[in-house]
């Protein structure tokens, strides 16, 4: 890097303090770069007076102005970025305000648009959402001009947050909105923030407005660690420990309101893993810091003795630098472990209620068990009693049946007698009837006979039909009279 910076030192021929400035700014903005990227969540505390000084009195120089202007707007937004971890947001809005209006006046919309939404966030956080839904519109229109869909997806996100409470429903629109943008990008670890916003947004769901997103307050929960262990399970895959550690403290906050102690109080010793974890890493990283800031103070004492500084000056601004970075190490330290404290007693209460319900449940699984117990012995009091009743009252039908039984047997007895009297009465009645059209008919056959022996069939018949015979006329008829010897006796 060092021959690269004596090379770019040629084009300033003749101007010997301004090439020395040029070096120290480019050695600046690279060991800021060094320390923003090893540090990964928080950037530490750098000396950025000396770099704003030497940058302020060449701003004006045409040469290579552009890009050094660029690179200041990106120190002072890593400063801003430093004081908002630390939650000086006051002192962290002032460098991203000088971040933007560098970035204003060199036209860079980029950087325009990731301070404009680095500000909006600033509000949110301060839970001023009319600015800071005013900046967010800002960076969207500006990531949109220039189609970076990250950015545009990072002002989805921050819509989220400012609508997350007073409009779920909107909040839930917009992280869906960059959680979409975020998987096509394939940037894992925003989307795991995703999943993981969104599960948030279920867990503190009332239950009035479950109904406008048309879920049953029953199920946001479920909802809500359905999203918290997709989060969870893409953080283990990126190895991502601060999101996984945030992941499982979100999974045993919803178990807790679930009422589920036992697997609220397993989540949360993870989460109190991770972080005793973490803090070991941050331990070293601090360390590393430390020896990175000792090179770099050595490296700035030494150009600035080349530029004929004061000495003496250099070592108190660095003993001053070395306290308040100590005071604020200290009181890091002190509000850490305050707040592992207050982790601790937290974990004890889960583990507390956990017992507690499980005690209550073997109370509760005792007391069914009893109930059971008693409920058995009642039933089969009752159904021995009802086995009884039902033989007693199968005893009294059957002497029933039996009884009905013996009126229909007599019943049936008289009635058969009945029919076989009628029947005999009956058979006796057709024998006579019989006997009496037989004679009848003999009777009838004799007096047909001598009719037929005085009359001509013919007019017998027409006698027998109707009672009379039509006399007939005849021109010629022949009268025999005769006498038949012993006729009155055969007839």
């Amino acid at each position: 890097m060092l021959f690269s910076l004596l090379r770019q030192t040629r084009q300033f021929k003749g101007k010997l303090p301004f090439a020395c400035s040029y070096i120290l700014f480019t050695f600046h903005y690279s060991l800021f770069t060094i320390y923003s990227a090893s540090a990964q969540t928080q950037i530490p505390e750098l000396k950025l007076g000396s770099l704003v000084k030497v940058n302020e009195r060449y701003l004006k120089q045409d040469v290579a102005k552009l890009k050094m202007l660029n690179q200041l707007a990106q120190a002072f937004h890593y400063k801003g970025e430093n004081l908002q971890a630390k939650s000086l947001y006051p002192d962290a809005l002032e460098f991203y305000e000088k971040a933007l209006t560098i970035n204003q006046s060199n036209g860079n919309k980029y950087g325009m648009a990731t301070n404009l939404n680095s500000i909006a966030d600033v509000w949110s956080i301060k839970s001023d959402n009319a600015k800071a839904q005013e900046y967010f519109e800002k960076a969207l229109s500006l990531f949109e001009e220039i189609n970076n869909q990250e950015g545009i997806a990072k002002a989805y996100n921050g819509f989220g947050n400012i609508n997350l409470g007073n409009n779920n429903k909107k909040a839930l629109e917009y992280y869906q909105k960059a959680l979409s943008i975020f998987e096509q990008l394939g940037n894992k670890s925003s989307v795991a923030a995703n999943h993981g916003n969104i599960g948030s947004v279920y867990r503190n769901l009332p239950d009035s407005a479950c109904a406008r997103l048309g879920i049953a307050p029953a199920n946001k929960y479920p909802k809500a660690l359905e999203y918290l262990n997709k989060a969870l399970a893409i953080n283990k895959e990126i190895g991502s420990l601060q999101q996984e550690k945030d992941n499982w403290d979100g999974i045993s906050k919803t178990y807790e309101k679930m009422g589920d102690f036992a697997k609220a109080h397993d989540a949360y010793k993870k989460y109190i893993v991770l972080r005793d974890s973490i803090g070991s890493e941050e331990v070293k990283n601090k360390i590393t810091q430390k020896e990175m800031q000792y090179a770099f103070e050595k490296k700035e004492t030494a150009l600035k003795y080349e530029q004929s500084l004061n000495q003496e000056q250099l070592q108190k601004q660095q003993l001053l630098n070395q306290q308040q970075s100590q005071a604020l190490l200290l009181k890091s330290r002190e509000l850490a472990l305050s707040n592992k404290e207050k982790e601790l007693a937290h974990l004890e209460y889960l583990k507390e209620q956990a017992e507690k319900q499980d005690k209550e449940k073997q109370l509760s699984l005792t007391l069914k068990e009893n109930e059971l117990i008693q409920s058995k012995s009642k039933f089969e009091a009752t159904l021995k009693l009802n086995q009884i009743s039902l033989l007693q009252k199968e005893s009294d039908i059957a002497k029933i049946r039996a009884s009905r039984n013996l009126g229909i047997n007599f019943g049936l007895g008289g009635a058969l007698l009945g029919i076989l009297f009628v029947a005999l009465a009956f058979y006796s009645q057709n024998k006579k009837k019989e006997k009496l059209n037989l004679s009848l008919t003999l009777e009838k056959q004799k007096s047909d006979d001598l009719l037929l022996n005085i009359l001509p069939e013919e007019v017998a018949t027409e006698l027998k039909q109707s009672g009379e015979a039509i006399a007939k006329q005849y021109n010629n008829v022949t009268v025999l009279f005769t006498d038949f010897v012993g006729f009155t006796t055969i007839s």
